[in-house]
């Protein structure tokens, strides 16, 4: 066997000629200590190989190699296209398949990998969380440096699955030979982030997703432990994800930069790259970028939502219309389930209506977000998904009539802070704003109901002012004005309604009380 030595910038690389090894210890030592590496867990085995390749050259052609240090392990698929239907197989760079580690290297071609191939063993399962584990442990033992980026390149749907036709978008890092993904409410992404930093001896300094959709708080909750800040995106990314030229060439001019300022870097580089005029413009796409701390300040945010919550059951939960209406004009993103945090809490305290304990709650809670909020920035692309009310926390609130996803029950967030998931469930009194008394006061008939529905007031001691009724997420449908009314039983004309449960609101004097109403036709 021949052995031969290699030296690059102040690195001594093994390469095993004519056998590949699969001993990473012994292809790779440095010999010098810099201010940065960063690691990317660089999933290509999926519709986005070309992306991958691409943004590897992205980063041979501006990198300085003497400042920091840059290391991707690539995973590539062969044939295809699979499930994507607009999906053609990138076949540059030779078309190999299977797994490759390359510390990034200077180099001027756009389109070919120059850098050195560190490792190659063959085909590797990067939903396997061990595959995340090695490949970070083994780097931050033979890349030394001060601080630590780990980024997560791949497809990404927060917390949960997603329930598409789209195979290749589940939690994070969809693994397309292997039919694998690194799990977040089961725990895997939890595991991996445990193991990196419990091997580093403290917490990774920057967690970067360069992936859709995963700035949640059900995801940063499962991170706090192992990551000082986390950079994520609240809505969809494209596929040229992150500006790693721009990213680099600003590092260049900056490379003592402080893990606050590099994660300023990398929000702002990537949100600049995709308005007129940037970098990746010609994409033409809606984006949001953020970073938060994990600090203690983040640790009075979760207390703070779990707060908020319970304010919101208080006031009558989900069934209360008035937050439904919060609900229904809050901004949301791609997923249509995840939801600003900030914004809904701000639409909240603007209430006219809700309980003044609940709207302090809802301050309190803005300014929590803002104390853990490094970076945000956030672009609306002309005729695009409109981001204006994007703060850069998500959280997970479906529509009123959809499922929910029980899998929320195992994460370590909801463990801890239970909250919100039980307002999510719905289980408590349908109270309104009012007591609960009431509500055996009003009798509803026939229910479920056709084209006419009778709402029975005669039990009720106060003065009925308006009966709205709302769907199932939030919108009004229908109101009645009771002022002058003759009777005490009400008739609804519902025939223009659809199938499906509805809200039906009764204005009176001291509060509303709210009682549900189902079409079936």
């Amino acid at each position: 066997m021949t052995i031969a030595f290699l030296y690059l910038n102040g690195y001594s690389q093994t390469q095993l000629v004519g056998q590949r090894t699969t001993d990473k210890q012994k292809c790779f030592k440095s010999k010098q200590v810099k201010q940065w590496t960063i690691m990317v867990f660089m999933n290509g085995d999926n519709d986005l190989e070309g992306d991958a390749i691409g943004d590897i050259n992205e980063m041979e052609s501006t990198i300085d190699t003497s400042l920091y240090n840059v290391i991707v392990e690539i995973d590539r698929i062969g044939g295809g296209p699979w499930n994507s239907a607009n999906w053609i197989d990138d076949v540059s760079n030779g078309n190999w398949t299977g797994t490759r580690d390359y510390y990034i290297l200077p180099d001027s071609d756009p389109t070919i990998i120059n850098s050195y191939c560190t490792w190659n063993p063959g085909e590797k399962n990067m939903g396997d969380p061990q595959t995340l584990i090695d490949f970070a442990n083994n780097y931050i033992d033979n890349l030394p440096a001060y601080n630590y980026c780990l980024i997560l390149w791949d497809h990404g749907s927060g917390w949960n699955k997603k329930n598409t036709s789209n195979d290749f978008v589940k939690w994070i890092g969809y693994d397309f030979t292997n039919n694998d993904s690194l799990d977040v409410a089961n725990g895997e992404y939890y595991s991996a982030l445990y193991n990196i930093s419990s091997h580093l001896g403290r917490k990774i300094d920057l967690l970067c997703h360069d992936a859709c959709l995963m700035a949640m708080q059900e995801v940063a909750y499962e991170a706090k432990y192992f990551a000082s800040i986390l950079i994520f995106s609240e809505h969809t990314e494209p596929g040229d994800g992150y500006p790693y030229n721009d990213i680099l060439n600003t590092l260049n001019s900056y490379p003592s930069s402080s893990p606050a300022d590099l994660a300023s870097i990398i929000v702002n580089s990537y949100t600049q790259s995709y308005n007129p005029g940037g970098s990746q413009s010609a994409f033409g796409n809606s984006v949001t970028q953020s970073a938060i701390y994990t600090d203690s300040y983040y640790d009075i945010l979760c207390a703070s939502i779990n707060t908020f919550a319970q304010e919101l059951i208080n006031a009558g939960g989900i069934w209360n219309t008035h937050i439904g209406d919060a609900r229904y004009n809050v901004q949301q993103f791609k997923d249509p389930t995840h939801i600003d945090l900030f914004d809904f809490a701000d639409l909240i305290g603007i209430s006219s209506t809700l309980p003044t304990s609940l709207k302090n709650s809802a301050l309190t809670l803005k300014n929590d977000i803002l104390n853990v909020l490094l970076a945000e920035s956030h672009y609306t692309q002309s005729g695009g998904f409109d981001l204006t009310y994007a703060h850069g926390l998500a959280i997970y609130y479906p529509s009123y009539g959809t499922t929910l996803d029980n899998s929320y029950s195992t994460l370590y967030y909801t463990n801890y802070y239970p909250n919100w998931w039980t307002f999510l469930q719905g289980n408590y009194p349908v109270v309104g704003i009012h007591e609960n008394t009431l509500l055996d006061n009003i009798e509803i008939y026939p229910n479920p109901a056709n084209d006419i529905v009778n709402i029975d007031l005669s039990k009720l001691n106060q003065e009925v002012n308006k009966i709205q009724v709302y769907d199932n997420i939030g919108k009004e449908i229908i109101s009645l004005d009771c002022k002058n009314k003759t009777s005490n039983i009400i008739e609804v004309n519902t025939s223009k309604l659809s199938n499906g449960l509805y809200f039906v609101n009764i204005v009176c004097d001291n509060g509303t009380i709210v009682k549900k109403l189902s079409i079936q036709k």
